[in-house]
């Protein structure tokens, strides 16, 4: 016997979802205001260069691009609260899922945010008297968004098993998280080796969350539970994940 469906998500549970629709579309066009004041990357040059550099950097398209990155984790942010409830919901108050879900994203949101600060420094404080190296250490920790691949692949990997045993997304969004996680910790090693490709897994997995967010934000019903697409006496025996 299968649970009935419950109705459809509220408004605001819509808005909720439509964040992971969002958040891909924020970061990049982010990073496309950041490209238009041309960027100064730590390794664009000597110490003295990139000061140089930064003395007559756009500070307003820099400050404007990354201000709507920031928006962007906090849209991140509240579309995994929302599917760790639901997961929660589907799949039990002993499963572990939601919190890694949840560790992963707040995860995310430190590094990127430290990230984000770090260059906000340099960038702000050039002029301050700060010697050159000290800048080029402040640009580099902003490097530190990179290592974000990793807790998002805590995130991307919670939901992609939750897809699977208790039906929180269609099987091929699930799948395609499940995949997407593994890319993202394997491209991180790759990246760092030197090896840029690897960071192709970073654009896949906003692909990822445009899908996973429309389908979600316009979905028709809500499932209530996770033995509505599994066998009641199996999903009774078996242990939460």
């Amino acid at each position: 016997m299968k649970n009935s469906e419950s109705n459809p998500p509220s408004t605001a549970t819509r808005l909720a979802l439509s964040c992971g629709l969002l958040y891909p579309v924020l970061l990049v066009v982010g990073d496309d205001v950041i490209a238009q004041g041309d960027e100064i990357a730590p390794d664009a040059g000597s110490a003295a260069e990139i000061a140089a550099a930064l003395a007559g950097k756009d500070t307003t398209t820099f400050f404007l691009g990354r201000s709507l990155g920031l928006v962007s984790l906090l849209l991140l942010a509240v579309f995994v609260a929302v599917l760790a409830t639901r997961i929660r919901r589907l799949a039990g108050p002993d499963s572990i899922l939601p919190a890694v879900a949840l560790v992963g994203v707040a995860s995310v949101v430190t590094l990127q945010l430290g990230a984000v600060l770090s260059t906000f420094a340099a960038v702000r404080h050039h002029d301050d008297g700060i010697p050159p190296d000290v800048l080029v250490l402040v640009l580099e920790l902003g490097g530190a968004f990179l290592l974000a691949m990793l807790p998002l692949a805590l995130v991307l990997g919670a939901v992609g098993v939750a897809g699977l045993r208790h039906g929180l997304l269609g099987r091929i969004l699930s799948w395609a998280a499940v995949v997407l996680a593994v890319l993202l910790v394997v491209g991180f090693g790759a990246f760092s080796a030197g090896v840029e490709i690897g960071f192709l897994a970073m654009p896949l997995s906003w692909l990822w969350f445009l899908a996973a967010g429309g389908r979600l934000a316009f979905a028709t019903q809500e499932r209530s539970s996770g033995a509505s697409h599994a066998d009641p006496g199996r999903a009774a025996s078996s242990p939460a994940v």
